[in-house]
Formats: C-alpha cells, structure tokens, sequence
C-alpha cells in the first residue's frame, strides 16, 4: 500500500463517529421516507443509521410510541400575549358592567401600575362600547383595554388626554374614532387608530416589564409541541419590535422567526435595520403588513359594500401602488412579506402589487405569505397558485368568524363562501398553520389539529394537510427549513401515544417535546 492511500485510508476512518449521543428506538418515526423503528441524534442532528462498530451513548426505548416532528406555529404574537397575560384578563368579557368591576378591582390590587393595560373583551357581544365610561372606576390611571381581536381598544379620558385625542382630532386613515352626537370621542378606537395611543403607552414600560412573562409562555409553547413559531412583533398599531428581548436569553430553546410590523409606507427604510438579525435561536424574517381589517370587528376590506350598512367596505391600509413599492422593497432587499388579508379586496389587492412587480423583474424570489384570507374570489385561486403564495389560516377562527360581526356584513352568500379550506386544499395551494394565539386562546398543538380535521363541518381540512400546515410548510415559509426529522436536520420533535394518522388527536396525549435533540418537556 502506497503512503498516498493509507492517508486517505487513515483520514476515511478517523472522520467516522465512534459515538453517537442518542438514539430512541423501538417506535414509529414519520420522517420524508416513512416510518422507521428508530432515530438515530448526534449534535443535535438526525443522522442515518450508523455502522454497527459505533457506540450509543444513551438509548431510550419508545414502547412503541410515535415520534413526529414538532409543531410549528406560523402566526404567533407570542411577545404581546405573554405581555397582557399578566395584566388585566378580560377573556369573556361580555358587557360593560363586567368591564368596569374588573378595572376596578385591578386598580385597587395593582397600585402603581404606570397604565391599566387589559386584554380580551368581546367586542361583537357589546353592542356600543365606551371608554370614558371606565374613568369612575379607574382613578388617575390612564387605561387601554385591547379586544379580543386585539383590532379594537377601550381608553379612559385620562389616556386620550395623554395622546391629545379631543373632538377636533381626525381619524387616520384605515382608523376608526367613535363618537357621540355631539362628535366627542367615545374612548372606543378601531383598527389604525390604536396608533393614537399605543406609543404612549409601550413607552411606559421597561424591558423587564414587557417580557416578564415571556419565558413562562415560551414554556407553555413546549407543552403544546410547538418549538418554533412565525412572530408577528406587533398587534394592530402597537409596535413590539422588540427583537432584543428574545435575543436577551442565549440558550432559548425555541426557535423564533420574527416579522417586524410596517403600519406605514413612510416606514419602510426603517425595516432595512433588521436585515440580517440572526442568532442560533432568533432571527429576522420579513415584514408584517396590515392591508386591511379585522373580520372579528367586521373591517375585512371587500370587494361588494356590507349587507347591512351602505357604503361600508371594510377597513383598507394600503392602497395598491403603495403594495407595489414594499413588494420592490422586499424584492431588492431579500426579505420576506406576511400581507393581512382577510377580505376579497385585499387579497385582490396584494396580487396586483404582486403580479405587477413580478412582471417588472420577471421573478419573485421571495416568500409572500396572505395570512387569514378569510374570503377569496373564485377568480383569484389561479392567481393565488401561480404566484406560489402560501395561505397562512388559522383554522379554529372560523368557528366564531361566522357568527361574528364580518357575518352581519357579509351576510349568508359571501360567508358561506369564507373561511373555505377544503376550497384552498382543491385549488392545491401551499398552506401554513398557525392560532394567532392569543386571539385564539389555546396552542395545544393536538387540540387544534383536531380542530382543523373534526371540529368544521364543511370547512374540515384533511389530515395531511393539517399535519403538513403545523410543520414543515410554515418552516419552509419562514426560514427554518433546516428543522425536522430527516437526515441533516436539527432534530425538534415530539412524543405522542398514539397515531394522530389513524385515530381522533383528542385520544392522543402528547409525551415529550424535544429541541435539537435535548428534551424540553
């Protein structure tokens, strides 16, 4: 044997493991090439079966268990609910009077605070909100008590004084003030303008104060399964783009692809600071952009005016020549787009933009995400798909969307017509998962693909698409590829026991949660 060979002979040999960290054996793992009795994780990564000379340092018998790839949460404002969950929880709020003894009860419990900040109130149950009604009950604290749709605030006198909101104080456009018949300001703000008061307000708090909890909500994500999650630093107008506060904490353990909001066109050089924000467990993504309204709060922007209130079209942020100039913006800076379109004319609207600047560059190389497109032309599927647009739904909002106020405007033909999954499985587009959690109020990863699958009637999605949506798609989607259960992947995955393929997800509980090969529940 030649010097030259028995180099390459002795470097072969040496480069081969001589130990593996774990394998988990004895169960069903559903990886891209079907199921396989065992996995096989050194560094974190899944790798293929090794040689049989290899030592395993830790070996963990699965009985049989099931391994699938962790959940993937595709719309998340995880920083803005772990922020008001610790604050005044207004969830089930039906009438003002409920409103009023709890703030009242809050101020009396929680001196100090600088603002009374709650979250959860049902707007469609409350037939004419009011915010000046809470200033008896609220002292000398200014107060901003979100929806639960978080696209409509109740504030006090003492918060409008604050953000110089009087009579004479136009509404921004996409906005809406209410007032009385006098044309004083109510205290209710819709959609746009919450900006009036959301500055004001965030500004009063530390860092500290705004991600106190966020490591305990982290930790209920694991509980659920998910491991990573699309994040929308933002509600509507309230700006969290707060990036830091993830960043903050170097062994994380969850993975979180964030998407900084754009209220404005005016504010799109300042995406550019963001480019290029990547740690091991954080990284920026792309942009969140509010096209139009709320469905909960019956502002999806429409192509026909409401049924039942004339010349009500919904709410509209952008217009379509604005769209076009982010879409060239994302394109020449390479970052992703999450466009809001809930009603028909803004999914109509961001496939102009779209298509236009596909056109002009003869490509689009970035990801382009609607996100809830409750309500799609039969004419705009084609579009849809031959953009390769990911649809990024929230399956459990149509079990309220249809008895909420977007309901009253639209009406039996257009609503019927909305929330139609099996509509987006049929026209074969691309489609990502997630809750909107805290919009919805659960990430339970099982109850909600039981949801998605069982809990729709008409609108039920099939199981491979469910599973898929809660996966590898919004993975894919947000830069996070890289995660999973096939060889070369970071391997984050969960442990169930039983087959969620075969048998109804509320049968099934959820074991383990893993991330990168270390057990995180």
């Amino acid at each position: 044997m030649s010097m030259s060979i028995f180099l390459f002979f002795v470097i072969a040999c040496s480069s081969q493991p001589t130990t593996i960290d774990l394998a988990l054996t004895n169960g069903h793992v559903y990886t891209k090439d079907g199921l396989q009795q065992t996995l096989y994780i050194n560094n974190g990564l899944v790798i293929e079966t090794p040689s049989s000379t290899v030592e395993i340092l830790k070996e963990i018998n699965l009985e049989g268990k099931f391994i699938l790839p962790s959940f993937h949460d595709a719309h998340t404002h995880l920083l803005a609910g772990a922020f008001v969950f610790d604050k005044l929880l207004l969830v089930g709020a039906m009438n003002m009077n409920t409103i009023r003894l709890r703030v009242k009860e809050y101020v009396n419990t929680s001196p100090g605070v600088p603002w009374v900040v709650g979250y959860g109130w049902i707007k469609s149950a409350i037939d004419a909100p009011t915010g000046i009604e809470l200033d008896e009950v609220s002292g000398d604290y200014p107060v901003a008590l979100f929806d639960s749709a978080g696209h409509s605030v109740l504030v006090n006198s003492k918060a409008m004084e604050i953000a110089g909101i009087t009579a004479d104080t136009p509404a921004p456009d996409g906005g809406i003030i209410h007032r009385d018949s006098n044309g004083n300001p109510t205290g209710f703000l819709q959609e746009a303008a919450i900006e009036l008061i959301s500055p004001l307000m965030v500004s009063q708090f530390s860092s500290d104060q705004l991600s106190s909890n966020l490591l305990s909500q982290i930790s209920e994500f694991h509980q659920a399964g998910i491991t990573s999650v699309s994040e929308i630093l933002a509600v509507p107008g309230v700006n969290l783009t707060f990036p830091e506060l993830y960043h903050q904490y170097e062994d994380l353990q969850f993975r979180v692809a964030y998407y900084v909001p754009l209220f404005a066109i005016t504010e799109l050089s300042t995406v550019e600071s963001f480019i290029g924000d990547q740690s091991e467990w954080v990284h920026f993504e792309g942009v969140k952009l509010w096209i139009d309204g709320s469905s909960g709060s019956g502002e999806s922007w429409s192509i026909e005016e409401s049924d039942i209130e004339e010349n009500h079209y919904g709410s509209q942020y952008f217009d379509t020549e604005e769209l076009i100039k982010v879409v060239a913006h994302a394109e020449t800076h390479q970052y992703n787009l999450k466009l809001h379109v809930n009603g028909d004319a803004a999914v109509r609207s961001a496939l102009e933009a779209l298509e236009y600047v596909q056109q002009s560059n003869g490509i689009l190389n970035q990801e382009y995400l609607f996100e809830h497109a409750v309500l799609i032309a039969p004419s705009d599927y084609d579009r849809i798909y031959n953009l390769g647009i990911t649809v990024s739904i929230q399956p459990a909002h149509a079990l309220v969307g249809i008895y909420g106020d977007q309901a009253d405007h639209w009406q039996d033909e257009r609503i019927d017509r909305a929330w139609d999954f099996p509509a987006l499985e049929a026209a074969e587009l691309n489609i990502a998962m997630g809750t909107d959690w805290p919009v919805w109020p659960t990430v339970d990863g099982l109850t909600n693909w039981q949801t998605a699958t069982e809990g729709l009637q008409s609108r039920n999605l099939k199981t491979l698409t469910v599973f898929n949506g809660y996966t590898s798609q919004g993975r894919t989607t947000s830069g996070l590829g890289h995660v999973g259960l096939n060889v070369g992947q970071e391997a984050d995955f969960i442990v169930l026991d039983g087959n969620p393929f075969e048998v109804s997800p509320n049968t099934i509980s959820l074991q383990e949660t893993w991330v990168k090969g270390m057990r995180v529940y």
